[in-house]
């Protein structure tokens, strides 16, 4: 990848990461709903109608995040394929690999999963609550890879 390439693929990432973290927010709070909603017993129906509204309003949000990441994932996924076709041209060089880049992209998958698992609803809710934290960790280490901090 050029340099401006890898600029735009950094800055998409950066974006994708917000939403992410975002997206990962509205998740845990329609999780309290459901858990408050299941554990209430007998609540009034103006209480459970603010429940039902607000789970609502989450769900509408996670779908506006999906949304935007879309496009975001399939830009990325562009100057990937590009980047590695550009590789894969040169038959006759050896395809280079740049750990730090390999690293992040293995980090990064597995924070993919973590994000999953702690989205998943058929988890209990402590092990869904520590895959996302350890997410969040993952994503500490790989905005520390992408961005070193000056020394």
């Amino acid at each position: 990848m050029n340099e401006a390439e890898q600029a735009e693929c950094r800055e998409l990432q950066v974006k994708r990461d917000a939403l992410l973290e975002n997206k990962r927010e509205h998740e845990l709070k329609l999780l309290a709903i459901k858990n408050a909603i299941r554990t209430n017993g007998r609540m009034s129906g103006g209480t459970y109608q603010q429940y039902c509204s607000s789970q609502l309003s989450h769900v509408r949000a996670l779908q506006f995040i999906d949304n935007q990441l879309r496009p975001l994932k399939a830009r990325m996924k562009e100057l990937n394929d590009a980047d590695y076709n550009r590789r894969q041209g040169n038959g006759d060089a050896p395809l280079v690999v740049d750990a730090p880049s390999s690293l992040v992209a293995e980090l990064s998958v597995l924070r993919e999963h973590y994000q999953k698992f702690a989205a998943d609803g058929t988890r209990i809710s402590s092990m869904r609550q520590m895959a996302a934290e350890f997410a969040l960790k993952l994503d500490g280490i790989i905005k520390r890879a992408i961005n070193p901090p000056a020394p």
